[in-house]
């Protein structure tokens, strides 16, 4: 022991040698023991394997996702392993590959935009020619960059051009097996939506929607308009596309572009004034004036676990309504013409409310007050729908489509003794 590794401690011990800690301290010696200092080149070893490692990982990775940073596309398919030659790899890299079970993947696509898909989004391009993709897995692959546009990240609201070329990342047959069940449920459904057409040509397809037809798919969705669109192509070579929506409990008249370039000549005059809308509504409460207009901002908000609108002056968005009472029942109920100017979101039903006149039925903005005692069952069902559409047409002609009252407001309509026609015409002189 050198000199200086001996240092004097203190500790309590008993009198008695029983070895508690109870009694006089003592001192005694013993010896300090020298830190032992830990090899580096081991350390440096160990570090060098975990990179290694982590970028075998990464390697592998890659090359079953199809990296963009191969440049030679002939080599693609050389490059891409074999989904079973991963069976024995990491558990978290059969987790990365798992959607490719069972399923064979295609290679890598490069594609121009043609001219009938000018100005189309990104989003809607896909949907035209790949409507077996799910759209959270296109949005997954335009999350990671797999889909580019002219070697770019893309987002899905991208307006695409002439010549430019899209890259489409392999997709699994998994999701076409999909598509041949969504076929058949088309092809059950085919004479149904035909039935609905009230106006064809050809540009447009005019139907009339029902209550209770969600026009776009969602997750707990599964029978929508949007996924049955193919039983309404006729003798068309395009699939009908939507250019405006409706509330799933709102039924009447809507509007379907049959190719590409209607859907924005058609878009347009929805955008600006060219397109007139009128709805019949049964609101419980009676406006302060027969006839007005409500100039209230809108804005989204999530509450009770639902997505609603209200008035917001602040963060709202502009919104516009014009409303004419067309005949009374009692002191409460009104049958009501509304015409929006704007098109948000629940307008019509939002504005209602908001002017103390919930529409009849609607549960979900007007809570108890949409609910009368007395009425049919049907009266539990919402009051609103989509009467006419006028759309100014090619050499300034006015096409006006009319959608017949639905069975469930047909009921309500007889019991409160309104007509299948209003006494007067609203909006009449009204631009």
């Amino acid at each position: 022991i050198e000199v200086g590794d001996l240092i004097q401690s203190w500790e309590l011990r008993c009198d008695r040698g029983c070895g508690c800690r109870r009694g006089v301290r003592r001192g005694r010696w013993r010896v300090r023991r020298r830190s032992r200092r830990r090899p580096m080149g081991l350390l440096l070893l160990l570090n060098f394997f975990l990179l290694l490692l982590l970028a075998q990982r990464r390697h592998v990775r890659q090359t079953v996702h199809d990296p963009i940073r191969v440049r030679d596309p002939q080599n693609l398919h050389a490059r891409a392993p074999a989904v079973p030659q991963l069976q024995n790899a990491h558990s978290r890299v059969r987790r990365n590959v798992a959607y490719t079970d069972g399923a064979s993947v295609s290679g890598v696509q490069h594609r121009k935009v043609e001219v009938s898909d000018a100005e189309q989004r990104l989003d809607r391009w896909f949907l035209k020619h790949f409507p077996e993709l799910p759209r959270g897995r296109l949005q997954k692959l335009l999350r990671t960059g797999q889909v580019r546009v002219d070697g770019k990240r893309a987002k899905a609201d991208l307006r695409l051009n002439v010549g430019q070329e899209i890259r489409i990342p392999p997709i699994t047959v998994n999701t076409i097996v999909s598509t041949d069940r969504r076929r058949d449920s088309s092809d059950d459904n085919k004479a149904f939506l035909q039935s609905l057409v009230l106006h064809m040509d050809r540009d447009i397809i005019v139907i009339d929607k029902p209550a209770g037809l969600a026009v776009q798919g969602g997750s707990a969705t599964q029978r929508h308009l949007d996924g049955m669109l193919d039983a309404l192509r006729f003798d068309g070579d395009e699939r009908p596309r939507l250019i405006h929506r409706l509330d799933k409990d709102t039924s009447g008249v809507m509007v379907l572009a049959r190719t590409a370039a209607s859907a924005r000549r058609v878009g347009k005059a929805f955008a600006g004034r060219d397109v007139r809308k009128v709805y019949w509504a049964i609101t419980v409460g009676r406006p302060e004036q027969d006839q007005g207009r409500i100039n209230l901002p809108l804005a989204k908000n999530m509450g009770k676990g639902r997505e609603r609108v209200g008035v917001n002056e602040d963060a709202g968005k502009n919104a516009i309504t014009d409303f004419q009472v067309l005949e009374r029942a009692g002191n409460r109920l009104n049958w009501v013409a509304l015409w929006p100017r704007t098109g948000r979101t629940h307008q019509l039903r939002a504005h209602c409310v908001a002017i103390g006149c919930p529409i009849l039925g609607d549960g979900k903005y007007g809570g108890r007050d949409a609910f009368i005692e007395g009425l049919p069952a049907n009266a539990k069902k919402l009051q609103l729908h989509a009467r006419e559409i006028e759309i100014l047409q090619d050499g300034g002609r006015d096409l006006r489509i009319v959608a017949p009252l639905p069975a469930h407001m047909r009921d309500v309509w007889k019991m409160l003794g309104f007509e299948n026609e209003p006494p007067i015409q609203p909006f009449d002189g009204i631009d």
